[in-house]
């Protein structure tokens, strides 16, 4: 499996047609008024690709939070399911994931933070396919 798009945005959601749809994408934001600072309601979006032989099953799926020093602030879970597929080529399944998930989702200084999305976590095998990077800084937006 490998992840092919991992994206905060403002918002995201899906056509009549399935094709999905983001708008908004950021990578920065402002503490505003200082700190303890929260995310404003925005949207993590998520693009896994699959190859044929691991279609079918459901695999563990957690997307965590991290600090500058690798700490997990909070964390989503869930299965990951791709449809069985009888193409002999890739599939993909595009989640898009409502931010702030919990009460957890509160940053407490400035710097630089990562959203890791990992497959079968903490086993033997566990797997962090990537993830995308937001920028935690202090004052008003920059334009």
């Amino acid at each position: 499996m490998r992840l092919t798009l991992c994206k905060l945005c403002s918002f995201a959601d899906r056509l009549s047609s399935g094709n999905p749809v983001i708008f908004g994408i950021f990578s920065r934001m402002s503490s505003g008024t200082g700190f303890p600072a929260r995310l404003d309601p925005c949207y993590l979006v998520v693009e896994i690709e699959a190859e044929p032989i691991e279609t079918g099953s459901a695999v563990p799926m957690e997307i965590r939070l991290l600090d500058e020093d690798g700490r997990i602030l909070t964390a989503w879970g869930g299965d990951l399911e791709f449809m069985p597929s009888y193409e002999a080529i890739p599939s993909r399944t595009f989640i898009q994931l409502q931010l702030p998930w919990d009460q957890h989702f509160v940053f407490n200084q400035a710097g630089t933070f990562r959203f890791d999305v990992v497959l079968r976590p903490e086993t033997e095998d566990e797997q962090v396919l990537g993830g995308e990077t937001l920028i935690v800084h202090a004052g008003p937006p920059k334009p």
